[in-house]
């Protein structure tokens, strides 16, 4: 399933995926499943479930391990990575 999936998302490109793009199908992979358990479950299709849960663990195995809360709020302390900017030389003379 995940292997024809990165295979025809390169056959649309027409060029390999970097891991960033092979990153983006998977996801979108476990997405579909997890829109599925969502309809199984209000179908009372408990077998069915089980089995989509099974192959989102599976995917995920193959996904970027994702960031806890606490990573995202210590996040916030440092700035977001962003910095001012030094100020500017001056390059007028005053009088």
């Amino acid at each position: 399933m995940a292997k024809a999936a990165l295979m025809n998302r390169e056959i649309e490109k027409k060029a390999p995926l970097d891991d960033a793009e092979a990153a983006r199908v998977l996801q979108g992979l476990v997405r579909q499943r997890e829109d599925s358990v969502e309809q199984f479950r209000k179908a009372n299709r408990p077998e069915l479930v089980q089995k989509e849960e099974k192959e989102i663990a599976l995917l995920k195995g193959y996904l970027p391990a994702e960031a806890s809360e606490a990573d995202v709020a210590g996040r916030g302390d440092e700035g977001g990575g962003r910095r001012r900017a030094p100020p500017r030389p001056r390059t007028w003379a005053r009088r």
